[in-house]
């Protein structure tokens, strides 16, 4: 009986052992299962990723295309023997026809504006289509590439120069006031007869004048917004000066002087030159509200009004 026993109980623990493995046999699989699974969804999700990525690189390629270059050959910018119109010379004669080939090659075919070239020559046209026309032509210089980095260059160097002129504007006020404070002192104790009031207000007349003229100057540069920089390009210089005030004599003030005044008469022009070149000049306006421009450039006087004015 007890051998009985004892084999019973040995078989149950042999079966409960059995459970067991086959038990954590099965979480095993269910765990390398599970782990499998993740792994698929990663891999899976890193293609998904990379597809979108390469797609959206490659919408970003499709859309800079047109930017840089359509590759597609435009036949309508041509003549009818064959001939692109940046290789006509442009004359009178064939002035409304490169106008016409050109507007159609823009527009992509024909429009009214074509149309009217197509019929009359351009100096036969009403104002109207002129209008229109040099509308079009204004609408494709400003969005053209070369017309804006042109005028982008153009401001820069105005700014530098503009820079420069305050510079030397600020030694030029710097030395005047120097010479009116210094040698103007000495007169008074050189001099001390009535000669000495004469000269004294002869001097004193010499430098509200040169005050005044730097005053004019002022005024010119306000308009142009940088007043802050002249101050500190003023501020900057004035130190140096300051230094040699003791040091120098009125013929050496006088000779620093003219030559300051060359150069900033030198600077004036230079930004006169450039500034027209980006800016019209305006001349007012009449009765009727109609404004009068001059372009530089251009010749003669413009004329703009409203289309509804009397």
């Amino acid at each position: 009986m007890s051998v009985f026993l004892s084999q019973e109980k040995e078989r149950r623990r042999q079966h409960l052992i059995l459970l067991k493995t086959l038990e954590n046999r099965k979480k095993q699989e269910e765990r390398d299962k599970l782990r499998e699974e993740k792994e698929k969804e990663r891999k899976l999700l890193a293609e998904r990723r990379l597809v979108q990525r390469q797609h959206e690189i490659e919408i970003a390629r499709q859309l800079q295309r047109p930017v840089e270059d359509m590759e597609l050959t435009d036949h309508k910018g041509i003549t009818k023997l064959g001939q692109k119109i940046s290789d006509i010379d442009i004359t009178p004669t064939l002035l409304s026809e490169v106008l016409r080939i050109f507007i159609r090659c823009r527009n992509g075919g024909e429009n009214e504006l074509t149309k009217c070239l197509l019929d009359d020559p351009l100096e036969a046209l009403n104002p109207t289509y002129k209008a229109k026309i040099l509308a079009f032509l204004c609408d494709e210089l400003v969005s053209s590439r070369t017309i804006t980095s042109e005028i982008e260059h153009n401001i820069d160097s105005i700014n530098n120069m503009r820079r420069d002129k305050w510079i030397v504007e600020g030694k030029l006020r710097k030395l005047r006031m120097t010479q009116v404070r210094k040698f103007h002192k000495q007169n008074n104790k050189v001099t001390g007869d009535e000669g000495e009031s004469t000269n004294m207000s002869t001097a004193s007349k010499r430098s509200e004048d040169d005050i005044a003229k730097l005053d004019d100057l002022e005024e010119k540069e306000i308009d142009s917004g940088h007043e802050s920089d002249s101050t500190t390009a003023t501020n900057h210089t004035g130190g140096n000066l300051s230094e040699e005030e003791d040091d120098i004599t009125l013929e050496e003030c006088e000779k620093k002087i003219e030559k300051l005044t060359k150069q900033h008469g030198n600077y004036r022009n230079k930004v006169n030159n450039a500034s027209i070149k980006l800016r019209t000049v305006p001349y007012g306006e009449d009765r009727y509200k109609r404004q009068y421009w001059v372009l530089p450039y251009c010749g003669g006087m413009y004329i703009e009004g409203i289309e509804s004015a009397d």
